[in-house]
């Protein structure tokens, strides 16, 4: 599966904060791309930091 900006930029103009879909929790097994899925919504995400790294593009 290829998740790679599937998320990114997304609420940037939102006035409330929404909560990202934890994609991050399932086992997909190999082959997984997660590149900047969640880049560019720290703002506006109630559970960004429960995002791994590699999810959010750092």
């Amino acid at each position: 599966m290829d998740f790679t900006g599937f998320c990114k930029n997304a609420g940037t103009a939102a006035t409330t904060q929404g909560t990202a879909p934890e994609l991050w929790k399932f086992n997909y097994g190999v082959g997984v791309t997660s590149t900047d899925c969640f880049t560019g919504i720290t703002t506006n995400l109630t559970n960004y930091n429960d995002i791994p790294n590699n999810w959010k593009g750092l």
